[in-house]
C-alpha cells in the first residue's frame, strides 16, 4: 500500500476550507478523519498491477463543534452531498451503448447529475475544486474455443484535475463485446473516454483486444497506458499489424479474415472489403470514433461484435480477433491461432497520471473523487 496522500477536516458533514493533515484535523475537534489512499491490486503479479482509491474505515465526521483554520466552515459550494461517483456500464453488453439509466445511481452521490445522451453520460460537476479519476476501458471477450483467463485487458489510467462547478464532462464507458457463443474469435473491446463536451480529452483508458484461440496471455492483447495502440499479437509465421497513432484508429491489414482495426478519439479502425475496407476478402468492421459515438462494430460472422468504445469486429468463425478502442487504436488481430488484436491506446490531460497496462478484468468504469 502506498502512503496516505491527504486528509480532509469535516464540520458535520460540511467540508472546512482548509485542507489539513489528519493530525491538524483531529486538533480542531475532529472525532475522527478518514484519508485517500492508494491501494495496489493484484499486487502478487507484477505485470498486472493496478492502482485504485478506497476511502479508509471508518467514516466519521467532525464533532458539531469542530473548527478548521479559518475558524468557520464554508456552506455554499462546500455543502457535500457529492464525494465520490461510480459510473458504469449500466448493464449494457455489445456494440451500443446504454439507452437508459434506469435506477442505477439511485441514492448515490451523483443521483440527478446525469444525463443520456446517445449512449454517453454527460455530468454537471457539482462544485469548483480538484477531483481525482480513476478510468477503465473494458477486458475483451471470449468464445467458444477462447478461454476468458487468456483474454486481452483493459488499461487503468489515474490522474488529478481541476474542475469548475457547472462544466459538463462527457463520459463513454467501454463495454464488453458478445460472447462467441458459435466459434471462436472476438471482437475487440470498447476504450473508456472522459471528454469535455466540445469532446477535448481528458482522461481515455484503452480496452483490450480480442483473441482468437488464445492459449496463453499476451501483453500486447491488453489496453496500454501509452498513447499509441498497441499491434496486434501473433505468434511465428503470422503478421503482426500496427496500432494508431496520435489518437487515430488502426489502418493496417493486408490479410484475409482478420480482425477490425480497433477505432480511437478521432476515426474508426480499418474495415475488410466486405464492410466497405480496402484490405482482405473477408472479416471485422473497424471500430468506431469517439466524436462519431464510439460504436462498436460488426464482426463477420457469429455475433463476434466489438464493444462500445470503438472495438473493432471480428471474423467469427476463427480468424482474427478485433482491435481494441482508445485513444488509439489497437492493432487488427490475424488469421492465426493465439493471436490477438492489440489493446487500445490512452490518454490523460490530468496531473500525477499514474497508468497501468491491463489492470482491468471487466466492463470499463469511471470513479470520480472530490479531493
Amino acid at each position: 500500500m502506498l502512503p496516505l496522500l491527504l486528509s480532509l477536516c469535516f464540520v458535520g458533514r460540511v467540508l472546512c476550507t482548509d485542507l489539513t493533515t489528519q493530525a491538524k484535523c483531529l486538533n480542531y475537534g475532529a472525532a475522527e478523519a478518514y484519508g485517500i489512499f492508494y491501494q495496489i491490486n493484484n499486487s502478487d503479479d507484477d505485470d498486472n498491477r493496478t492502482l485504485s482509491t478506497f476511502l479508509s474505515k471508518p467514516r466519521l465526521y467532525c464533532q458539531s463543534d469542530g473548527r478548521c483554520h479559518d475558524q468557520l466552515p464554508k456552506y455554499d459550494d462546500e455543502v457535500l452531498p457529492f464525494r465520490t461517483a461510480r459510473f458504469t456500464t449500466l448493464g449494457a453488453t455489445g456494440r451500443l451503448g446504454p439507452t437508459t439509466l434506469g435506477s442505477h445511481y439511485r441514492g448515490q452521490d451523483h443521483e440527478g447529475m446525469v444525463y443520456l445522451r446517445d449512449g454517453v453520460q454527460v455530468f454537471t460537476v457539482p462544485a469548483t475544486g480538484v477531483y481525482l479519476l480513476e478510468v477503465a476501458g473494458a477486458a475483451a471477450g471470449w468464445g467458444k474455443a477462447d478461454n476468458k483467463t487468456t483474454r486481452g485487458r483493459g488499461a487503468v489510467v489515474l490522474a488529478s484535475l481541476e474542475l469548475i462547478k457547472g462544466r459538463l464532462l462527457k463520459i463513454l464507458v467501454g463495454q464488453e463485446g458478445a460472447e462467441n457463443k458459435e466459434s471462436h474469435g472476438v471482437g475487440g473491446r470498447g476504450g473508456t473516454f472522459v471528454t469535455g463536451i466540445d469532446n477535448t480529452p481528458l482522461i481515455i483508458a484503452g480496452g483490450g483486444g480480442g483473441g482468437n484461440r488464445q492459449e496463453t496471455r499476451n501483453a500486447r492483447c491488453d489496453g496500454t497506458g501509452a498513447g499509441e495502440g498497441n499491434p496486434g499479437y501473433t505468434p511465428k509465421g503470422g503478421t503482426s499489424f500496427p496500432g494508431g497513432v496520435k489518437g487515430h484508429g488502426a489502418t493496417e491489414g493486408d490479410r484475409d479474415n482478420v480482425g477490425g482495426g480497433g477505432g480511437s478519439l478521432l476515426s474508426r479502425g480499418a474495415s475488410s472489403k466486405h464492410f466497405g475496407g480496402k484490405d482482405g476478402a473477408y472479416g471485422g468492421e473497424g471500430g468506431g470514433s469517439y466524436i462519431k459515438g464510439g460504436v462498436g462494430r460488426r464482426p463477420y460472422v457469429n455475433g463476434a461484435e466489438g464493444g462500445f468504445g470503438g472495438g473493432g469486429g471480428s471474423f467469427g468463425n476463427g480468424g482474427g480477433g478485433g482491435g481494441g478502442g482508445g485513444y488509439s487504436g489497437g492493432g487488427r488481430g490475424d488469421n492465426w491461432s493465439d493471436a490477438c488484436g492489440g489493446g487500445g491506446g490512452s490518454f490523460s490531460a490530468g496531473n500525477e497520471t499514474v497508468a497501468t497496462d491491463g489492470g482491468n478484468d471487466g466492463p470499463g468504469y469511471v470513479v470520480i473523487t472530490k479531493l
